[in-house]
């Protein structure tokens, strides 16, 4: 081996050596994309971990959602006197719902969208998707 030859134990990344038939064993192939998802799913991860882990999301969205339509229905007299007609549990779901709105944007313009309870079913299972990864 000649004196002034160096070998490389490194291996060496280019954006043109994408071909990996003659690439050498310590050639580091192209990055893997990152697949793209919906928000929610992602938002829903953090949900799940920080606010509340073991909410049934579905549950929660289409109770949450019709006691929203409730209070928006009733005056503003009248509002403090349905919240006060709730039972804790139903007071305490409804903040985990408000929680879950703030968290997610747009949830709630996509919550006004639905018409069928199959679409609510699907933006849960969204949610859902990324609490349990």
């Amino acid at each position: 081996m000649a004196p002034n030859t160096t070998i490389s134990i490194l291996g060496t990344r280019t954006r043109d050596s994408v071909n990996t038939d003659n690439a050498p064993g310590l050639h580091v192939g192209p990055r893997k994309k990152m697949a793209v998802t919906d928000l929610l799913t992602h938002s829903g991860r953090h949900f799940g971990r920080a606010v509340y882990g073991f909410a049934d999301v579905r549950s929660l969205l289409t109770q949450g959602f019709k006691r929203t339509t409730e209070l928006e229905n009733e005056e503003s007299e009248l509002r403090a006197s349905v919240l006060e007609g709730w039972t804790a549990r139903e007071r305490q779901e409804y903040a985990v719902y408000k929680s879950l709105l703030e968290l997610c944007e747009g949830l709630e313009k996509r919550l006004s969208g639905c018409e069928l309870p199959e679409q609510i079913q699907f933006l849960a299972d969204l949610v859902s998707l990324g609490r349990r990864l």
